[in-house]
């Protein structure tokens, strides 16, 4: 296993917890709506959650002598480790839970904050300019949502390095 690998998604993690207290922070400033740090802060905590998963793909990679290269989902990990015809149990438990309807996974690799519904946005009568209705929809950007998922994919990291250490 690359100890490159390692640290990159150690740093990647350091990354999202300290986004989680920055979120925590601009909620109990209360200096901003709630819709605004969800934006805010929320989506910038997605970017870094699912910076970490790729990472961690990486490493999942290299611990099985594949490339250390980026992954965009456990499906392209598979795919590169059949090459030299390696199965791993991990790989088989993060493809379970990126297709899993409702887990918490899938429902973070499928909110993209670079993509903006349209829906969400309304002309200014006589100016031109959009204004962005922040309440339209419910944002999957709350901070309890998104505490879950990096606490889980923590705990998976932690899980799935134990059981391929013991490997």
């Amino acid at each position: 296993m690359s100890t490159h690998a390692r640290k990159r998604v150690n740093e990647r993690l350091y990354c999202c917890r300290l986004q989680l207290e920055d979120y925590q922070a601009h909620l109990n400033s209360e200096a901003l709506p709630v819709p605004v740090i969800e934006r805010l802060a929320g989506e910038a905590l997605i970017y870094h959650l699912c910076a970490l998963y790729r990472c961690y793909l990486a490493e999942v990679s290299t611990t099985y002598n594949g490339p250390d290269t980026v992954f965009e989902n456990s499906r392209s990990l598979t795919d590169a480790l059949a090459v030299t015809n390696v199965q791993s149990a991990e790989v088989n438990e993060l493809n379970t839970l990126e297709q899993q309807a409702g887990s918490w996974l899938s429902q973070l690799l499928a909110y993209s904050p670079l993509e903006h519904n349209v829906s969400t946005y309304k002309q200014a009568s006589g100016s031109g300019i959009s204004v962005v209705n922040l309440s339209a929809k419910q944002s999957p950007t709350e901070l309890g949502v998104l505490k879950h998922a990096y606490h889980s994919l923590q705990t998976l990291i932690d899980t799935q390095r134990r059981y391929s250490e013991e490997w």
